[in-house]
């Protein structure tokens, strides 16, 4: 992950169930997404901030033996599980590399595809990011962007120590430099690409299922602890209040009432001429 100052969850295999749970609840919309705008059979694929890979690996069993994908990240942890990944899956159209995501230019031209998620807002400058993802393109390549709303998902009925978890959360990022209004700020730095053709569209999740909302809710413990220390350093909570809401969490309030409505996300596609 391309971070501004400091990113806060933890990464490589440390951080590697938080990730798999974070794919488990948004991948579905994430390939319908990809699949929606285009990927296809023999296509070249860049996906920038590619974590453990999760999304990496998916790409390439799609592009097929004739197509090949680029992950980059510049966390040498996370790319140490993505290629362990794509070996275990016996990959063999797939290179993982360490890379800034502000510094593509060696890859000019390359890609039919460029492609990220929860990415932009980590980068300290996400419109030198876009960017960069767009000059990697071929004329009729695909720039193809993810963003969360951020703090959009809820329960029902009300968790109020959800909620106060999400504003610390927020608090924390925007003490980190991180760009909270990113999912809107992505239509006027995508509109304003030059020869590329601009679309599109919402997507939110919801979970009603006992089960998937018990695992979303683990989730959070899993950023819990991940922002402990963070949390503590910089004066947002006590060591009492993580723990409250960490119990909170776990308590039986989640039942098969629960509805979870997710985080909703902003997905941004260009194509250039």
């Amino acid at each position: 992950m391309e971070t501004n100052h400091k990113y806060h969850l933890k990464t490589g295999t440390d951080g590697e169930a938080q990730l798999d749970n974070l794919d488990r609840i948004f991948g579905k919309a994430s390939r319908e997404f990809l699949n929606h705008i285009g990927l296809s059979k023999g296509m070249s694929v860049l996906d920038v901030g590619c974590g453990i890979g999760n999304l990496t690996c998916w790409l390439a069993e799609q592009v097929g033996s004739n197509g090949r994908v680029v992950g980059v990240d510049n966390d040498e942890r996370q790319l140490e599980v993505a290629r362990n990944r794509a070996q275990a899956r016996r990959l063999s159209n797939i290179v993982f590399c360490k890379k800034d995501a502000h510094h593509l230019t060696d890859m000019n031209h390359e890609f039919d595809m460029a492609y990220c998620r929860w990415l932009l807002i980590h980068v300290r400058n996400p419109s030198v990011v876009v960017d960069n993802m767009a000059n990697t393109l071929r004329s009729g390549g695909i720039l193809a962007c993810e963003v969360g709303n951020s703090f959009s998902s809820f329960y029902y009925p009300t968790f109020p120590l959800y909620i106060k978890l999400q504003d610390k959360i927020a608090e924390l990022l925007k003490k980190s430099g991180c760009d909270l209004d990113i999912a809107m700020n992505i239509f006027k730095i995508c509109k304003g690409l030059q020869h590329f053709s601009f679309n599109a569209k919402m997507s939110q999740e919801i979970i009603y299922n006992l089960d998937e909302a018990k695992a979303f809710t683990r989730n959070y413990c899993l950023v819990l602890d991940s922002m402990k220390d963070a949390f503590l350093e910089n004066n947002i909570m006590s060591e009492k209040e993580i723990v409250e809401i960490r119990e909170a969490l776990l308590s039986d309030r989640i039942n098969r009432n629960t509805v979870i409505f997710l985080t909703r996300m902003t997905q941004v596609w260009c194509v250039k001429s």
